[in-house]
Formats: C-alpha cells, sequence, structure tokens
C-alpha cells in the first residue's frame, strides 16, 4: 500500500510506453516506489524490449501501446516516454483506457495537441502531467525560499539560457524546463510574447522550417522548426519581466546526456540582489543587483544546498510522488497538463511572435504550430 500524507491507495499498476533514456529513467523509478507495480512496456525496437526483459523478467513487453491495452491489463498510471510527435495519441489512448498519465516533455507539437489532451483528461477525470522535474530540485527550492526572505529584493526579471545547441532544438527540449521556471519564479500570469528567430544572422520565414533533426540529427524528434539564434521576451500581469536566450555556442555538447550545465542556467534579477541557477543542482548567489566590471565588483558566492544529490533519478522521483499525491487527494499535480501548455504556449510563443512581426498577446487565438497556422 501507498501511503501519501495519511491517504492510503491500492496498490498501483503502471504501464510505461517507450523504453529510450528516458523510458528506462521511468522504468527504474517505478520500479523502486512501494506498493507500485510497474505492469507493462510498450516499445517497438526489439533491442530495448530485449534490454526491458532482462532488467524486469516479471514485467509484461509488447512492441505496441494498443497491444499493451489491448491485452486486458488494468494499469493506473501510463507513463508516455516517446518522441514528441506520438504523444497527443499515446496520452488520448492511455486517458480512453481509464489511465492517469505522465507526459515526456516537450508536450506535444502544437498547442492545439495540448488542448485535446487536457480536454480528454478533464473528460476521463483522470490527471495529466507533463515531466518538467527541475521545479523539484534543490537549487530551485532554495532559491524560491531566498526570494520569499527578501534575500534579492523585488524580483523584476528572470532570464533563461539554454543549453548552447542548436536554438531550434533547445527550443522543443530545452526552453520547456527553462520557461516553466521563468513562469514559476515570474509568480504571475504571462500575457505577451515578443520573439526574434535567426538563422545564420538573417530572420527566419515560413519558407525556412525544417524537421529539427535535420538541423541536429544528434537531436530527439520534436517536429519542426527554425533558427540557430532564438530570443524570446515576455511580460507578467505583476510586472515581472522574463526572456529566454538559445544560441548555438562553440564547444556546447553535442549530444543528449553530456555536460549537463554547458550555458544552461537562470539568472534571477532582483532590486537588492541576483541568483543564478546552473540547473539542476548549482545556485549562486550576488548581494550586487548590477553588474561591476571594477576591481571592487562584488563576487558570485556559490550557496550550499546542503540537501541531496539532484540526478534525474531524484527528480522523477519527487515529481512521481507529487504525481501519485494529485491522485490520492484529488489535486492537481505541480506540473500538471495546464501548467506544462503554458510552458508550450511560451516556446511557440516566440516563433509566432516572430512570423508576425510584433509582440503578441497570450494566451495565443492560433493554436496550430505557428509554421503551419
Amino acid at each position: 500500500m501507498i501511503k501519501t500524507k495519511g491517504i492510503l491507495m491500492n496498490p498501483t499498476k503502471v504501464g510505461i510506453i517507450g523504453y529510450g533514456m528516458m523510458g528506462q529513467m521511468h522504468a527504474k523509478v517505478w520500479s523502486g516506489i512501494n506498493g507500485v507495480t510497474l505492469a507493462a512496456l510498450a516499445e517497438p525496437d526489439q533491442a530495448r524490449r530485449d534490454a526491458f526483459h532482462a532488467t524486469y523478467p516479471a514485467c509484461p513487453v509488447f512492441p505496441d501501446p494498443e497491444e499493451m491495452f489491448a491485452n486486458g491489463r488494468k494499469l493506473d498510471i501510463a507513463v508516455i516516454a516517446t518522441h514528441a510527435p506520438y504523444h497527443l495519441s499515446h496520452v488520448l489512448l492511455a486517458l480512453g483506457h481509464g489511465c492517469h498519465v505522465i507526459c515526456e516533455k516537450p508536450m506535444a507539437l502544437s498547442l492545439q495537441e495540448c488542448d485535446l489532451m487536457i480536454a480528454e483528461a478533464n473528460r476521463q477525470n483522470r490527471k495529466l502531467a507533463v515531466n518538467h522535474q527541475s521545479i523539484f530540485s534543490s537549487a530551485v527550492m532554495v532559491a524560491a525560499q531566498k526570494i520569499r526572505a527578501g534575500d534579492i529584493g523585488d524580483l523584476y526579471g528572470v532570464k533563461a539560457y539554454g543549453k548552447g545547441r542548436i536554438a531550434c532544438s533547445d527550443l522543443m527540449e530545452i526552453a520547456g524546463h527553462l520557461l516553466h521556471l521563468v513562469w514559476y519564479f515570474a509568480g504571475g500570469e504571462v500575457t505577451e510574447v515578443f520573439g526574434d528567430v535567426r538563422y545564420k544572422g538573417q530572420p527566419v520565414t515560413i519558407r525556412d522550417a525544417v524537421r529539427v533533426q535535420n538541423l541536429y540529427p544528434e537531436g530527439r524528434n520534436s517536429g519542426i522548426g527554425a533558427g540557430d539564434r532564438i530570443f524570446g521576451y515576455y511580460k507578467f500581469a505583476n510586472g515581472v519581466r522574463g526572456e529566454l536566450h538559445l544560441e548555438e555556442l562553440n564547444g556546447a555538447p553535442s549530444t543528449f546526456g553530456e555536460s549537463r550545465n554547458f550555458g544552461y542556467f537562470i539568472e534571477l534579477c532582483g532590486t537588492a540582489g541576483r541568483m543564478q541557477l546552473y540547473l539542476p543542482r548549482v545556485l549562486f548567489f550576488n548581494p550586487s543587483p548590477y553588474d561591476d566590471l571594477s576591481k571592487a565588483a562584488t563576487p558570485w558566492i556559490e550557496v550550499d544546498l546542503c540537501l541531496r544529490e539532484d540526478v534525474d533519478s531524484v527528480l522523477i522521483t519527487c515529481l512521481s510522488s507529487d504525481f501519485l499525491a494529485a491522485i490520492a487527494m484529488d489535486r492537481d499535480p505541480l506540473v500538471s497538463g495546464s501548467v506544462g501548455r503554458i510552458a508550450m504556449e511560451m516556446s511557440l510563443g516566440v516563433y509566432a511572435s516572430h512570423l508576425a512581426g510584433k509582440p503578441l498577446t497570450l494566451p495565443l487565438a492560433k493554436r496550430m504550430h505557428p509554421f503551419f497556422a
């Protein structure tokens, strides 16, 4: 039995769709949670199915999710760990079979797809979450505590920087994490987006849109996009301003899984100080509210988090525990489908604004991908 804040749940059966890098991580996490049974896997690749069976021999394995659900096993939770083009169909399939669903990022390829997922989850009265796990990191938690304590004065700006790979890949694969945190720290409704997207110094047009993997073969299948340099600017109803900086940088890691902190950070700007979060586990504090180039410049101080080693498995464990609590208490997960949609809207809004040639009010009226709208 799983005990969550005094509420008992029956043993929970979890199925996973997709056994790539993140599917393997989810399997490891869920198989280690007391009261949870890893009950099924769907994966089209034979070698990956064999690897899963070698690790979890008692768990049935299927070549596709339709067959997994047709097998008749009742699943309580489905984890969608496939690439983004498959998220909509897999999420809707799982919801249609009565599952609560955790979906990997990016949530979808368009806001229309996000809308359909959320509407179906509401219709089925099921929980939907998106794996923006950085919210559970020690650096984020301590930074939030310091903001509440007034250590940097009034927060007025949140700046986010990508991993230095080609920008259109980072926009779909990394910007969701970053923009979720921009929204979280800003603490208000995001009302406007302005975007500027360039490739080799020139503004991109609809004609420049390509499959992102054509420009970055090492990356995941994240649909279409354009640009090696992307800038986003956001207004929030409470007056806080947000920025997104994605640039292809020399020396950036060429593949997923390499140096995680290369150019990947959040800067929090306050009237009495600043903080920088190199995700997920490093936090710096500066008691000066501005950059000083003199020899007497105020130094950045690394904050001793003293909490835990924030590897992905720890953060996904936190997200999974929050998801179980949300089911038990009938509340929204911390990173609900609606929150995931906000991150997607902030990401795709950059393209939409750039193509429109002006700032756009959020939520966007056009819900298709901006290169198709």
